[in-house]
Parts: structure tokens; C-alpha cells; sequence
């Protein structure tokens, strides 16, 4: 991970203007929530809907319910979300019908890419076994056969909707290009990093213009990775995207090693 660069980071525009604007009129706004009666529903889902927020028929959302940005949110009919939940909605976050989402649960739609200083907000995509894990976390259980094959059948469903997309294992936003990202410290194995993203960091490593020789190329990929140590499943992953790239005619190999084409 790069040294944050603090003045650069409060200095970075986050948010377009218009934005920012919304945000402060719901930091006031919210209060019309926060404050409301406990058996007021109609009137929450309302002050959503005022708000931007996609609210469906007989929404039950509570006071203490916080939406960071419902502008961003889409809620189908019949759904709950109990006392202090958190959705944290800095991309769009979209909660089926006939859905219940436990207090005190925290749904969050983004991160920061700390390979840069400003730490811009990204949107990485989710291995399907870790969705798996963290919709089980939600209710404090393990994923056992029956739990993995109910949410691979909720994703399935969200796929035929569009709300998500699935490449390979992992699911995306719609839409979203890979972002590359520091792993220090975290023990990710290499397969829960997407080909896309190895891809991306091949790339970025080449825009220096520079050839490298195949292995010393490898080694610059898995540093800008954040993995300080070789394994030979992160070598294969970065060698498997080496080799795409190279078929896909995105690189070039030769004497001076390979460089972008």
C-alpha cells in the first residue's frame, strides 16, 4: 500500500457537486426519519422516496434504519430492514422482495483503492464463495450445503435481473472495469482475485514502458499486488493472465521481454 497522501486525499474531489449537495440536505432530511413515530412505515417510506430512494409497496423500514445515500438504494415490496441497519450506499444497492435484513446489519457498496494516495472510492467484485460467506455471516450461521445452494439460486436470480454480473467466479457491478488494489496484510488466497484484475496490474506495471523479462515481470505484478512472498497458485494466476494477454495480442514477447503492444 502507498503512503496516504493526506493533503492530496481532502484535497480530491469524492463527489460530483450535485452530490455533495444532496448530501447535505440529507444529513438534514434524515432527521424526518430518525424522529418519526416506530408504527410510522407509510411515512418513512415516503421521506425515501423524496429523497431518490426506489422504495416498493409495504416496506417496513424503522427509525434508527440508516441509508447513507438513498438516492442509491432500491427496495422491493414486502421487504424489512430492522433497527440499526446500516446500508452504507456509496454505489447502488439493490434489496429484493420479500426480503429481511436483521438489526444492526451493515451493507456497504464500496472501498478505496489504496494503491493510490487520494484513495478514490472503487467497487471491486465479490469470489462467489465470499458472497456466500458473508450473506451466511449476516445470520451468524455457516454455509453448509443448503445455505450455498439458496444463495447461488439468489444469485442466479440477480444475474437474469441485471443487478449484478458474473464473470467467471466472481461477481460484479454491471459494468465495472477492474481496479487494481494492494492485498498487504490480508492473506488473500490469489484465487479470490479476479483474472481482470491481475490483467490490470500487468498492464499497469507495463505503462512504464519498459520490457521485462517474463519472471522479473511476474515478480513486479505480484509487489504492485501487495504479496511479498511467491506462491506457486499466485504465479500461476499472473501467468494465466500473461498468457491471455500475450494469445489476445494485448502484449508482445521478444527480445526485450514483454512489453504492451
Amino acid at each position: 500500500m502507498l503512503p496516504v497522501d493526506h493533503a492530496a486525499n481532502q484535497a480530491a474531489r469524492k463527489y460530483s457537486r450535485s452530490e455533495q449537495t444532496r448530501r447535505v440536505v440529507w444529513a438534514l432530511g434524515r432527521w424526518l426519519i430518525r424522529l418519526s413515530p416506530r408504527p410510522c412505515f407509510a411515512w418513512r417510506r415516503g421521506v425515501l422516496r423524496l429523497f431518490g430512494a426506489r422504495v416498493g409497496a409495504h416496506v417496513n423500514i424503522y427509525p434508527s434504519t440508516h441509508l447513507y445515500m438513498p438516492w442509491n438504494v432500491e427496495i422491493g415490496d414486502w421487504t424489512a430492514l430492522g433497527e440499526d441497519v446500516f446500508v452504507y450506499s456509496l454505489g447502488k444497492v439493490t434489496i429484493g422482495r420479500s426480503v429481511t435484513i436483521s438489526y444492526r446489519s451493515h451493507i456497504c457498496a464500496g472501498t478505496h483503492d489504496l494503491n493510490d494516495p487520494t484513495l478514490p472510492l472503487i467497487k471491486p467484485p465479490v469470489h462467489i464463495e465470499d458472497v456466500a460467506a458473508r450473506v451466511a455471516g449476516m445470520w451468524d450461521t455457516r454455509v453448509g450445503t443448503r445455505i450455498q445452494a439458496r444463495i447461488a439460486d439468489a444469485c442466479v436470480l440477480a444475474e437474469r435481473q441485471h443487478l449484478v454480473e458474473r464473470r467467471g467466479d466472481f461477481m460484479w457491478q454491471p459494468g465495472r472495469e477492474a481496479v487494481v488494489r494492494s492485498r498487504a496484510g490480508t492473506r488473500m488466497p490469489a484465487e479470490r482475485i479476479a483474472p481482470e484484475e491481475y490483467r490490470a496490474a500487468i498492464v499497469m506495471v507495463l505503462e512504464t514502458g519498459r520490457g521485462f523479462a517474463r519472471p522479473a515481470l511476474v515478480t513486479e505484478v505480484r509487489s504492485v499486488l501487495g504479496f511479498a512472498r511467491t506462491s506457486a497458485a499466485l504465479d500461476e494466476a499472473i501467468g494465466l493472465a500473461l498468457d491471455s494477454m500475450l494469445a489476445d495480442g494485448v502484449l508482445g514477447e521478444g527480445s526485450t521481454g514483454v512489453r504492451l503492444r
